[in-house]
């Protein structure tokens, strides 16, 4: 008779981490638009929040109740604070606009629900007990995310701004320790107990904007990473340095820890076997380029503007590029060879324009009503806006591309194999 044990059974689940160290690029937003539009299709759909902001947390759990904190208390107060201050003459004014007031209390936003700090079970509370040797070994809990539209199948690991911790703890860890190499593996064995517990068929990490320690373990643990950019000058940095610096020393520190695993014999010790990191880095799937804006071209053709279109080509040629430099095997120590050959690539592209800037306007609807743009239809629109206005008519056309783009990256996640 077959073992029932975890460690017997064959993964079934993509974990899917969406990545870049560079803040402000729609992660967050095709994370959920993504997981919206998987159980769109009946896939079972666990979205970890992995980012201090908690952003994916505050969207989809809009009603929180503050936790009790104590602000009245304050100690070591700086009285003297603005005496500098007055010798240095009358105060300049800032130049200001004037803020309307509020006309109604509807007008006013509930920073209570907003400012939560977090839930429990959160990815902090589950995730620290590991490096304090009391790792999860029963059922992790997820909270059920609430709303007819999702119909149970979406799942939420909810964030935590005390996550700064974790980053911390791996930091101070070396391979030296013998705890470390268990502890290291803390990100496989939560996701494998989440993903088999929970009978999922994705699991869709939310990552912060750094380049941090628990970062590398989240994208280490994945099967693909899906790095959202802008058609700008920071994101040609930004990708320049990913493939360069960022990703060449996550794949050799997962080297690095593999080999001390091994000599450890973690990997056939049963009690431990769950902590053993995935021998194969994740693939890196193209660059989708969002906010951009189009305009009519030749005999009225929809295209990119000049502006942005000369950003889309920039980002294209830098990983072309690399995938040029480092595809031939010149130095077989170098791990950006073995970056470019991680690459995966859509019909032959690694650089998609994949979201333009009419979207927008959707995003705007979707987080007053905290709902996934995906999920939107032509009443909520028609709710938002005045009837037969031309912005009602513009957004109507947004929702239809907004659905073929997140169809098409769907149906593209489905097809990839595990």
């Amino acid at each position: 008779m077959a073992s029932s044990s975890p460690v017997s059974r064959q993964r079934t689940c993509k974990r899917i981490a969406l990545y870049n160290y560079k803040g402000g690029v729609s992660k967050t937003t095709t994370a959920l638009n993504l997981a919206a539009a998987l159980i769109s299709v009946g896939r079972k759909v666990a979205i970890l929040d992995c980012d201090g902001q908690c952003n994916t947390t505050g969207f989809l759990v809009p009603d929180l109740q503050p936790e009790q904190m104590d602000m009245d208390e304050t100690e070591d107060e700086d009285e003297g604070l603005d005496a500098p201050l007055a010798a240095q003459g009358a105060e300049p004014e800032i130049l200001r606009d004037p803020v309307r007031p509020a006309q109604s209390p509807a007008e006013e936003i509930n920073l209570d629900a907003l400012l939560q700090d977090r839930l429990e079970p959160n990815i902090f509370s589950l995730s620290y007990p590991y490096f304090e040797g009391r790792p999860i070994n029963e059922e992790p809990e997820l909270m059920t995310v609430v709303g007819e539209q999702y119909g149970g199948q979406l799942l939420l690991l909810p964030g935590s701004s005390q996550i700064v911790k974790l980053d911390l703890e791996l930091g101070n860890l070396t391979f030296d320790d013998a705890n470390a190499k268990r502890i290291f593996g803390f990100s496989e064995h939560l996701f494998t107990m989440l993903e088999r517990f929970h009978k999922l068929d994705f699991i869709i990490v939310d990552c912060g904007p750094n380049s941090g320690p628990l970062n590398r373990q989240l994208v280490l643990s994945c099967d693909y990473m899906l790095p959202p950019v802008m058609a700008d000058k920071y994101c040609l940095s930004s990708v320049h340095g990913l493939l360069n610096h960022v990703l060449p020393n996550w794949f050799k520190w997962q080297r690095k820890l593999i080999a001390a695993q091994d000599a450890a014999h973690i990997r056939t010790d049963r009690d431990f076997a769950l902590y053993a990191f995935k021998r194969t880095a994740p693939l890196i799937l193209p660059f989708l380029v969002c906010n951009y804006k189009m305009s009519s071209g030749p005999r009225k053709v929809r295209m990119l503007t000049v502006h942005s279109a000369k950003y889309v080509r920039a980002l294209n040629r830098v990983v072309t590029g690399y995938l040029q430099e480092f595809a031939i095997p010149r130095d077989i120590n170098d791990l950006r060879r073995f970056v470019a050959n991680r690459l995966r690539a859509n019909r032959g592209v690694n650089v998609i324009a994949f979201m333009k800037t009419d979207v927008i306007s959707l995003l705007q609807i979707s987080q007053e009503l905290s709902r996934p743009a995906f999920l939107l239809t032509v009443a909520d629109i028609a709710a938002q806006t005045k009837p037969e206005s031309r912005d009602r008519v513009s957004k109507e056309r947004a929702l239809v591309y907004f659905h073929s783009r997140m169809e098409s990256l769907r149906d593209w996640i489905i097809w990839l194999p595990l």
